[in-house]
């Protein structure tokens, strides 16, 4: 099992320290910023990277949001370490909201 997430940097999200949730547009994010996981399985997320400290998270998705109309709203993805074990400590319930403008 090989890790080939894409990788994106922390800068382009904001962060709620109350909520513990990185949050962005997608039109900010590129058209590309999640796609496969693992080689060998089809999770959806990506890796979010500080540029500052060089410190990683993967962020696998969730769910998400539709409106009554069946137009998403938002998907969201739950932060794990990079050998997909859940986080502890500090990082424990990172979460990553990112929004359909």
């Amino acid at each position: 099992m090989s890790l080939i997430a894409p990788r994106i940097s922390s800068a382009l999200f904001s962060f709620c320290v109350r909520d513990k949730m990185f949050s962005a547009e997608a039109s900010e994010l590129g058209p590309r910023y999640s796609g496969r996981v693992y080689n060998d399985a089809y999770d959806d997320g990506f890796i979010m990277e500080n540029p500052k400290t060089g410190g990683r998270v993967l962020f696998i998705r969730s769910g998400g949001k539709h409106d009554q109309e069946g137009d998403l709203l938002w998907e969201s993805f739950i932060g794990y370490d990079l050998r997909g074990r859940p986080l502890s400590g500090r990082m424990s319930g990172l979460e990553c909201r990112v929004y359909n403008d």
